[in-house]
């Protein structure tokens, strides 16, 4: 049996703006390795690294871009989801083109107007992008020429959480790091 030694060192984050305490173990395992471990609101998030080039885990990890150590803490968490939001304006202001241009009647622009959730009529297929509202004929329905709207994406929210804390700690371990060359 080997049994190995290493200094691991424990880091308590608190009274932090919109995010919850967070507890972090960086464990230089030996040059140029070393290992991080952060808990945050019952979620933990751990990844190595066996090149870190001659920086320990504190220095490597503030030198990182945020997107990378995401994916690297993370690689199956999704980056983006859909934004039926932004996509409810843009339907919303096709629909008073529509009007304006006399393509559509009022009492059908009042209708697609107001639909609030734009997700059920989304399809996955370029071809035919969105499903035809049951209150559409299907002659109309092919007239309204919807090609082209795609819908828009933004990050989710699991994400910008993981972004939030990742660059809390890159806080943290940087006034760590002053305070001690100092």
């Amino acid at each position: 049996m080997k049994i190995a030694q290493s200094k691991v060192t424990k880091l308590y984050l608190t009274e932090l703006d919109d995010l919850d305490p967070i507890t972090v173990y960086l464990e230089d395992i030996e040059p140029r390795k070393g290992k991080i471990t952060i808990e945050c609101w019952g979620k933990s998030w751990s990844s190595y690294w066996g090149g870190m080039g001659s920086r320990t885990i504190s220095q490597f990890f503030i030198g990182c871009n945020v997107s990378y150590l995401v994916n690297n803490l993370d690689s199956q968490m999704e980056k983006y989801e859909p934004d039926f939001d932004e996509y409810r304006k843009e339907m919303r202001q096709k629909v008073c083109e529509l009007r304006r241009d006399d393509c559509i009647s009022k009492d059908l622009a009042r209708e697609l107007f107001d639909i609030e959730d734009w997700s059920e009529y989304v399809t996955d297929n370029p071809y035919e992008p969105i499903k035809n509202p049951c209150f559409v004929s299907e002659r109309e329905f092919e007239e309204l020429d919807f090609d082209g709207f795609d819908v828009p994406e933004r990050l989710t929210t699991e994400y910008r959480y993981l972004c939030k804390i990742i660059k809390a700690i890159q806080s943290g371990l940087s006034q760590i790091n002053q305070i001690k060359a100092a």
